[in-house]
């Protein structure tokens, strides 16, 4: 969504956007020296070297499996060995899950190159001090009660240590963060709305192309202008045309950042602010058909 659609699409969403129009495939590497196919490539090359580290590091041995088998006997003193072999064994596994900008390096690579990898790693950690000052500074992570806080780990998911070496200490944050985190860094360049509009108009090409794909019997009319009476009418932003079955449904597509109250409590009144765009496109639906 943020490189092959701006890239096919670049005039439609120009012509849409306007004075608005940001140029991602341009912009983005000037922003933080990386493509977006880049980033993600990147991205996906630490899922692999850490799920390979796992694989070699974290094994069953022998006497832990027959600990957990159904023979008691000698109990206790299996219990203690386990425990301080698991102990012992968890040391070498955090040294092992630590690693250096030179560890994603693939000689002849065009994308993992130290440089690049060093920009990545750089828009993705922090040091556990500075994780800790957004804690104490940056009133996103207060929201809520405790256990549905966010953490700073789902913006920063890689620790900096000493003598330039990392540790992702969450995956699941990591995972999340390889998809999700660039469009953070955007909206952090893009303060104002222009950005979230061009992430909409996107997300109706998407829209689009995907059911286009899917159901190749149907008709597809993406939103159109057009006059009734003497207004001028804005149609749904992808009207659907099942002959076969004599249907028609309109879709509304709407790209909103949900607040992080909404996120950590969505019994509380900002939800619904936050859905009023989406709640009022679908009240207009009917007028547009």
């Amino acid at each position: 969504m943020l490189h092959e659609i701006p890239v096919q699409f670049r005039e439609e969403l120009q012509d849409r956007l306007r004075s608005g129009f940001i140029d991602l495939p341009l912009v983005v590497p000037d922003h933080i020296g990386l493509t977006v196919k880049d980033f993600l490539r990147i991205g996906f090359g630490f899922i692999t070297l850490m799920n390979k580290r796992y694989e070699e590091t974290i094994t069953i041995s022998e006497n832990t499996r027959q600990y957990t088998t159904a023979d008691r006997q000698g109990y206790t003193r299996k219990q203690a060995k386990v425990i301080c072999r698991t102990v012992d064994e968890a040391k070498q596994i955090q040294k092992n899950l630590m690693f250096t900008a030179q560890d994603l390096v693939v000689p002849g690579s065009s994308v993992f190159t130290l440089e690049k990898i060093q920009s990545y790693l750089d828009l993705l950690s922090k040091t556990t001090r500075q994780l800790r000052e957004l804690l104490r500074n940056e009133s996103v992570y207060t929201e809520g009660l405790i256990p549905d806080r966010l953490s700073p780990l789902e913006r920063f998911p890689i620790i900096l240590l000493p003598d330039q070496k990392y540790i992702i200490p969450n995956l699941r944050h990591f995972d999340n963060a390889v998809t999700e985190v660039l469009h953070f860094i955007l909206q952090g360049i893009y303060p104002g709305n222009d950005y979230n509009q061009l992430r909409g108009y996107i997300q109706e090409i998407y829209l689009r192309l995907l059911v286009q794909e899917r159901l190749e019997s149907i008709t597809i009319i993406p939103e159109i202008s057009y006059a009734r009476l003497r207004n001028r009418i804005e149609g749904p932003d992808l009207t659907i045309i099942d002959s076969d079955h004599k249907t028609l449904i309109a879709l509304e597509s709407k790209a909103k950042r949900m607040r992080v109250i909404s996120r950590v409590n969505p019994a509380s009144p900002s939800l619904v602010e936050d859905l009023k765009g989406a709640i009022s496109a679908f009240e207009k639906l009917p007028g547009k058909i």
